[in-house]
């Protein structure tokens, strides 16, 4: 593929994957609610997180925030594409929209790792 393809076809992708989410708008969920229709937060496993955000802290282990930085329970709505915060960033920081062979995949791409390695930053420091 030449370099235009390179450039061109991910932007294509992402207006299609935008406008096909247009043609189904998600289901009105609080921003700040903990579970959704899409994400439901187990209640059995709960109880197990607490158990090991109890182990870390209690030996003053910091622990990176990737789902925050990810935002996952944000759905706010971005009112130009009419797709949720949440959704928009998990096209555009992993390769879930791309085509094949480089996609779909729920992996993250630069930007994606980019916001992990903040998470981290944030946790433990610049190294």
């Amino acid at each position: 593929m030449n370099d235009f393809g390179c450039r061109v076809l991910p932007l294509t992708t992402l207006a299609l994957t935008a406008l096909l989410l247009m043609a189904r708008p998600a289901p009105a969920v609080a921003a700040n609610e903990a579970s959704s229709p899409y994400f439901p937060k187990p209640a059995a496993l709960q109880a197990k997180v607490d158990f090991w955000k109890q182990i870390y802290t209690g030996y003053g282990v910091p622990v990176a925030d990737v789902v925050g930085a990810f935002r996952i329970d944000d759905w706010t709505n971005v009112p130009i594409l009419n797709v949720p915060r949440n959704v928009l960033r998990e096209i555009l920081w992993t390769w879930i929209a791309a085509p094949p062979p480089r996609g779909p995949d729920i992996h993250p791409n630069a930007t994606g790792y980019l916001a992990i390695a903040g998470a981290f930053v944030k946790a433990i420091g610049a190294l």
